[in-house]
């Protein structure tokens, strides 16, 4: 490899590390292009050193274009992190400064190899240096240092009180050599001292060890205990046979194994150590020194913890220089990765995946698969997304990982939809599955655009009669607000499990399909009687129906849920029973939901407020301020049930009083308390409420709440203030089917029948499906703004293009559009083709649009029928006696007004002040 080669690869591996440790870089880094490599610089113009090849600007020009090739690696500017040269690091001529010796750890360290240079000019035509002396100062102390070892022998054996004394001189002087030779070695650039340096340190502490051994002193602790010596000695020579065969080894692999074994502080502590002990343990030989053993005491224990240092210091070094030059099994590594997925480590996790990024391993769609599920499970989705993008081709497997991490742990549900539609990967069954899932997390903002899409990609590729995708399908059909797809899918399942019933059942029980809900039900149980296979209703299915038997006051059918769960030996947990209180509850069966409450051998917040909700929907508000009181854990849950109770029962006073109450006892407001606070507002004498509520939400990130934006365009909206109403909606990011609705709600209350069309049709080309509420006040803004063909055209929309058939909200705008633009006649005809009884709001618009118009006759047969269904309503009287009065029937108009006081009624005078 030519000179410039070597030393910019080596410098790439440096800055490498640098950057490692700097800036740890994500899995699976795209590799940027080969840097190209620019020509050896000059050598210095003056100095003694040896030439060492540093960073130029021309090698930092390259890392910038590195780094601009490959965002995921980060090399560190100079000014932050600079890059040494190779020879830069200290050389390795002695023992005590740059490395340990026997003493020196010098010999692993890394050498520049420079091709050899033809009339003083290399290969590339740079200059070279003059090659170095053979015999400079720190050579000359090393060889000194050899030469002194067999003077310590021959002292060591001598008689006499000098002798002692020039032994432990000598061993001193070597010592103190060691760290000088390496001192200067590093000053002047000598190779020969990085041959002979550790030969000479490993040799004289050799000596000294045996000679110790050999001829140990005449004194109580080594008399009784002669291995004392024996033992750290073969610990300290067989830790430097060993770690010169790891360091021989290491040099024949890589350039990250050699780096593994460079000196570290734990080898200079060590051979600090060691020298102390060995020159105490020759200095107590001398017999004239007071306190003898102490001395020889010291000395061993100094031996023995040098001889443990020696042991944990070669572990140090050998494990990881094993473990840089053995390369990870990703299949091993992906199952660890596993575990501490699993398990929530995460620290271990990103340790292990820091040994694959340091080893270079291969990209593997399984490695990364694991990893994304380690990083999604931490809550760290961005390192999850990092490591996806990372994989230079992702297979379908990956991409299920992190779909399935995007759909589970996402703050944006639909996070998973936007990335797989940039994708070109043919879905399977656990794509469609995780895909659906996110679409029914994801409200109907997005849902009704894809799931449509989605739906017949299950068909079409023969999903359908998938388990788990077929399951999620009929979730995902329901949050978009297609109950009849949904029950579709339902009835072509050719297998359902407990899953696929209760999909349904409470789907049905949200979207107010509860008739439905109660027959599934019923079909359910009936389907589990006959087969016999032990699936039938669990806790889930029975909470949804008693909801639905709760809206719909079915008490009878309600108490029979209640038995087949005490019966069939259902698992009776806490939300079973807190959905049987709120049944008994919300249908007025006060008492003994109280008794089942006081039952409980547990209760949560849920539990207080179901019955606290029954308290206050029937009237017994002080009953449910009484709970209230009582309740031990007061959740946000239940301060939300107290103040909808208060608002629904007139309380607004009261609903100040507690939100103040609320925040003292440090629970704050959340979306749902503003949403239920918000219908309150119009009744205060200022808006000022509303605008802390819609202050406190954006404050606190819950303006985007689809039931908060609806109740804030409402509150601007009676409150007169419809410009602020808009300003609420443009601002909404998820404009769902209730948000939608809202507005157009509030804009036709205005009387702006136009923009409310405008709106709808908005609506429609946004993909949001409107529902009936949004047809009645539609219909409602063309009813009173006179706008018949409009009305006609949405109202024929409703079956034909929705699918939804009308009810008796749509029947009567219809009514009163038509009899307000004097088609009386065709009111009529409409009122006699309805599916269903008419009833007090029917008549009550054709009698209104019968007095717009001045038809006496009209009005009297809306009138009489009136009569017959709310014989006390004020309202009716009044308008017909005005309808006689303007049409100059006086005697007539008596006699409304004498049936008027005839049934104890009497007019209410309206005020200004109320």
């Amino acid at each position: 490899m030519p000179p410039s080669v070597a030393t910019h690869a080596s410098l790439l591996l440096k800055a490498a590390a640098a950057a490692a440790h700097l800036h740890p870089k994500p899995f699976f880094s795209p590799r940027a292009a080969p840097p190209r490599i620019p020509s050896a610089p000059a050598p210095p113009a003056a100095g003694g050193s040896r030439y060492c090849p540093t960073t130029t600007t021309a090698a930092a020009a390259t890392a910038t274009s590195a780094t601009a090739a490959c965002p995921w690696f980060r090399w560190p500017p100079p000014a932050q992190a600079p890059v040494r040269g190779l020879c830069s690091l200290p050389h390795s001529g002695g023992g005590g400064g740059g490395g340990e010796g026997m003493g020196s750890e010098g010999v692993g360290r890394r050498r520049r190899v420079v091709a050899p240079a033809v009339n003083g000019v290399a290969k590339d035509g740079a200059p070279q240096p003059p090659p170095p002396k053979l015999l400079t100062l720190p050579t000359v102390l090393t060889i000194g240092r050899v030469a002194a070892v067999p003077l310590l022998i021959s002292t060591f054996y001598m008689e006499g009180p000098w002798a002692a004394t020039a032994t432990t001189g000598i061993f001193l002087a070597a010592a103190v050599t060691d760290w000088l030779d390496g001192y200067i070695a590093r000053k002047l650039g000598t190779p020969f001292g990085a041959f002979l340096d550790p030969v000479a340190d490993k040799l004289m502490v050799a000596a000294t060890l045996v000679l110790l051994c050999t001829k140990p002193l005449e004194i109580s602790l080594l008399r009784d205990g002669p291995w004392l010596l024996t033992v750290p000695a073969i610990a300290i020579i067989g830790r430097e046979i060993t770690m010169s065969a790891v360091r021989e080894w290491a040099a024949s692999q890589n350039t990250k194994v050699l780096e593994a074994v460079a000196v570290n502080n734990l080898g200079k502590w060590k051979t600090a150590t060691q020298m102390t002990a060995l020159t105490i343990l020759l200095a107590s030989r001398d017999p004239s020194l007071p306190a003898q053993d102490a001395l020889v005491t010291s000395g061993v224990t100094l031996l023995y913890v040098s001889a443990g240092l020696a042991i944990w210091s070669l572990v140090r070094m050998k494990l990881p220089a094993w473990l840089t030059a053995v390369p990870p099994d990703p299949r091993a590594y992906g199952h660890l990765i596993q575990l501490c997925a699993e398990s929530g480590h995460l620290a271990a996790g990103r340790q292990l995946h820091a040994r694959l990024v340091a080893a270079s391993v291969t990209p593997s769609n399984f490695l990364a698969s694991k990893l994304i599920s380690l990083y999604s499970r931490a809550d760290r989705l961005r390192d999850a997304r990092r490591v996806f993008d990372s994989i230079p081709q992702p297979s379908l497997f990956a991409w299920n990982a992190i779909l399935i991490a995007l759909s589970l742990h996402s703050p944006d549900p639909s996070a998973a939809v936007r990335l797989f539609a940039s994708s070109a990967v043919s879905p399977d069954e656990i794509t469609l599955s995780t895909l659906l899932r996110s679409l029914a997390a994801s409200g109907p903002a997005l849902s009704p655009l894809v799931t449509g899409e989605l739906h017949a990609v299950v068909f079409l590729r023969g999903f359908g009669s998938d388990l788990f995708v077929s399951n999620a399908l009929i979730t995902a059909c329901a949050n978009a607000g297609d109950m009849r797809s949904a029950r579709a899918v339902f009835d072509e399942m050719p297998r359902r499990d407990v899953v696929s019933w209760n999909s349904l059942i409470s789907a049905c029980a949200r979207a107010g399909w509860y008739r439905e809900c109660l027959d599934l039900f019923q079909e359910f149980v009936r389907v589990r009687s006959c087969d016999g296979d032990g699936v039938g209703p669990n806790g889930v299915t029975v909470t949804s129906v008693l909801h639905a038997c709760a809206q719909l006051k079915a008490v009878d059918f309600g108490i029979g849920v209640h038995r087949f769960a005490a019966e069939s030996g259902l698992d009776m947990d806490m939300a079973v029973w807190n959905s049987i209180v709120g049944f008994y509850a919300k249908c007025g069966r006060l008492q003994y939901a109280r008794q089942l409450l006081d039952g409980m051998t547990r209760k949560d917040s849920i539990s207080y407020s179901a019955m606290i909700t029954g308290y206050m929907n029937n009237g017994h508000v002080e009953e449910g301020m009484q709970l209230f009181r009582q309740a031990s854990a007061r959740g946000i849950s239940m301060w939300n049930s107290v103040i909808a109770g208060l608002v629904q029962n007139g309380r607004q006073s009261d609903v100040l009083r507690l939100l103040q109450e609320m925040i003292a006892s440090k629970v704050l407001p959340n979306s749902s308390t503003l949403s239920i606070v918000m219908p309150s507002v119009p009744s205060f004498s200022t808006l000022l409420g509303a605008k802390q509520a819609h202050g406190y939400a954006i404050r606190n990130d819950y303006d985007q709440s689809i039931s908060l934006v609806s109740a804030l365009i409402d509150a601007y909206a009676k409150a007169g203030f419809l410009d602020t109403a808009r300003k609420v909606f443009k601002l909404t990011e998820h404009r769902s089917t209730i948000v939608w609705t809202s507005i157009i709600s509030a804009v036709a209350a205005h009387g702006e029948a136009v923009e409310a069309l405008s709106l709808f049709n908005q609506m429609i080309t946004a993909g949001a499906k409107p529902d009936t509420v949004t047809f009645t006040a539609v219909l409602s803004a063309c009813a009173h703004s006179g706008k018949v063909a409009e009305a006609r055209k949405v109202f024929n929309s409703m079956q034909a293009v929705f699918g939804i058939s009308p009810v008796i909200e749509q029947y009567a705008c219809m009514v009163s559009a038509l009899s307000r633009a004097g088609m009386l006649k065709e009111a009529v005809k409409l009122v006699n083709k309805m599916p269903f009884e008419p009833n007090a709001k029917i008549w009550g618009a054709l009698l209104n649009g019968a007095a717009v118009v001045g038809d006496v006759e009209f009005g009297r047969y809306a009138f009489d029928r009136l009569f017959i269904i709310e014989p006390k309503n004020t309202g009716n009287y009044i308008v017909m006696a005005n309808l006689y009065s303007n049409a100059d029937k006086w005697e007539e108009a008596e006699t409304i007004r004498s049936m008027l006081w005839g049934v104890g009624l009497e007019k209410v005078p309206g005020c200004t002040w109320n």
